[in-house]
Formats: C-alpha cells, structure tokens, sequence
C-alpha cells in the first residue's frame, strides 16, 4: 500500500513542488546572504575612512592645544609681539584705473538680488 503511495502522480507532483518551494528559499537566503555581506563590507570601509579621519582630527587637536598654535593666532589676529619685536604694517596701494593693488585679487562687482534678475532679462551679452 505504501509502496504504490510512493508511485502516484499525486506524491510525485508534491514532491516536485517541495523540490521548487526549497530551491526557491534557498536562492532568496543566497541573494540576501550576498546582499548584506556587500553591505558589511561597504560599512567596513566607511569604519576605516572615519577613523582615519578621526585621527587627523585628534592631531589637529593637538596642535590647537600647543603654545606655538596660541602664539601664532595671538600674533595674526591680535598683533601681539614679543618683547625687542616690532610689527610692521605694509599699507595696500591704492588701486589706478584698470590696475589692481599688489596682494589683492580682481574683484567682480556685487550686485543685489533685483539687478541680478535685471541683468538676467533685459541685459545682452
């Protein structure tokens, strides 16, 4: 009885939509088992990046802590010297027609929202 059982068209249909209900679960846990160590392996890269980031920041911390950071911005932003120094102002020259002063560069002319939008209609270039 069991034996004809196993020769059914019946039993064989079953089995064969087993077999395709398997290899269909297994094919999704493959493609999501591929997706997420892609993932892992792009977070890892990401990890890498931000520590070597974060290395060049605490460096850069470290320098900001150092007397020679403090002594350096004192003297640019604030015209601190030492004692026997002296500080020298170099006065811009005045700009010629058509020439610009040394150390400066070109400007353009700013121009403000409406003359822009003006600019942008009725000027031909």
């Amino acid at each position: 009885m069991i034996r004809i059982l196993f020769y059914t068209p019946v039993f064989a249909l079953a089995m064969l939509l087993i077999f395709v209900i398997l290899l269909v679960s297994i094919s999704k846990n493959f493609t999501r088992s591929r997706e997420i160590k892609g993932d892992v392996s792009g977070l890892e890269e990401e990890v890498k990046r931000l520590e070597g980031r974060n290395q060049e920041l605490g460096k850069l911390l470290d320098y900001f802590n150092t007397d020679a950071f403090v002594e350096e911005q004192a003297r640019l932003k604030l015209g601190l010297q030492k004692p026997g120094e002296s500080v020298i102002v170099i006065p811009e020259e005045e700009k010629k027609d058509g020439e610009t002063p040394v150390g400066t560069k070109n400007k353009e002319r700013v121009a403000t929202n409406p003359q822009k939008w003006w600019d942008y209609f009725f000027k031909v270039k």
